[in-house]
């Protein structure tokens, strides 16, 4: 058994399987991986000084295959590339374009990974920084009603809007905006998914007319 190994060289996959440093060769070519998991025929190992110093030639026909969208590989992958961090993405069958983690893109603010692509937050949600792998959702009250047509709409916090005093937010699922309270309701603070009622005895007469007209308890 290797009582050291040295990672000279692009193609190192140095592990310890019980106990014993194994060598195992990888892809000299950062970028490429092989679909066998094994190289037939590796540039030797030296193991005479207890050193290993493996690869398997990217002109072999094991190493045929470069990296899938949203891996990478600097050199020495097997079976397969190393997977880019969540919310970036690669995509290009170039080897050249999987040769560092460095390569993997983020998706800008307003948009969110979907697989390998990057995609316009939907309504009622927002994604202030690069790199996301989802949106996040407006506060209670909040909502976007672009229905993902424009990044610009939804790269802030400050995107989400809130009903003003005298109408609620109906349903911010489907990109409505706000309804003003029925008669014998009324809502005093901004941001309000209902309308409270009037309290017994008495009554607001406006039909959803005019938010000014339930914007207080005094309107009743």
């Amino acid at each position: 058994s290797f009582t050291s190994c040295t990672a000279e060289a692009n193609g190192d996959d140095i592990y310890t399987s019980s106990s014993t440093l194994t060598c195992t060769a990888g892809c000299n070519d950062a970028g490429m991986y092989m679909p066998s998991g094994s190289c037939t025929s590796p540039v030797a190992a030296d193991i005479n000084s207890g050193t290993c110093v493996s690869y398997c030639a990217s002109s072999a026909s094991d190493c045929t295959a470069v990296c899938e969208d949203n891996t990478y590989s600097v050199g020495g992958a097997t079976s397969a590339c190393d997977s880019c961090d969540s919310g970036k993405y690669i995509v290009s069958d170039e080897a050249s374009d999987h040769a560092s983690a460095d390569q993997c893109s983020s998706c800008s603010p307003g948009y969110y990974l979907k697989g390998t692509d990057c995609e316009i937050c939907g309504i009622g949600e927002y994604v202030a920084s690069s790199g996301q792998a989802s949106c996040d959702s407006c506060p209670t009250g909040g909502y976007i009603a672009d229905n993902a047509t424009n990044a610009t709409l939804h790269d802030s916090l400050n995107d989400c809007k809130f009903c003003p005093a005298g109408s609620y937010l109906s349903d911010a699922n489907t990109g409505r905006t706000c309804t003003v309270c029925g008669s014998g309701k009324y809502v005093a603070s901004s941001g309000q998914t209902s309308c409270d009622s009037c309290p017994a005895g008495k009554y607001n007469a406006d039909k959803s007319t005019d938010a000014s007209l339930h914007d207080s308890l005094d309107d009743c």
